[in-house]
Parts: C-alpha cells; structure tokens; sequence
C-alpha cells in the first residue's frame, strides 16, 4: 500500500503519478465557478502588474495537512509569462 503514494525517485514521472495528475486536473475544472465575468475574463495577451508575494512564491496546497508534495510548482508570474504575458510590476 504504501507504494501508491510514493512518488518516484528518477526524474521522469511515474505512470501512477501520471494518472493522478490527470484525475487532479478533471477534479480542478469540474470543481471551479465563475461567479460573473463582465468581459474581463479571459485576459488579453499584454502587460499586467502583479503585486504581493505569493505572485512570485505561489504556495501549491497548504502547510499542515493541506500540504502537497510536487515534482515542480509554477508561480503565477512565471505561468503569466508563459502564456504570453509582459510583467509590468518586478520587485
């Protein structure tokens, strides 16, 4: 039992961690609401200020038993980039 929750050693992931980072992903999108969108969603590619720290050191889970133990995280800046955007805001 205790090998159903251990994540591999090497640096590709396993198939087991495969099928449940699709099962995360199908339980994020079912479980998300858009409460009104007025024509601001979805952002346009360009410019945007991010402000706060957990912009740059986006927290994944929690801490205590909220805790999640990842291969890698993305940021919300990093994830912003990625997709195309100009940070405007640098610490």
């Amino acid at each position: 039992m205790a090998e159903l929750f251990k994540a591999g050693s090497g640096q590709a992931p396993t198939p087991l961690e495969e099928e449940n980072r699709a099962l995360a992903r199908e339980a994020a999108a079912q479980g998300m609401v858009l409460l009104e969108n007025d024509g601001a969603l979805p952002l346009r590619e360009g410019r945007v200020a991010l402000y706060g720290s957990g912009a740059r050191m986006t927290v994944s889970g929690g801490t205590g038993s909220g805790q999640v133990r990842v291969r890698c995280t993305v940021s919300i800046e990093k994830g912003l980039e990625e997709a195309g955007f100009e940070i405007a805001s640098r610490d």
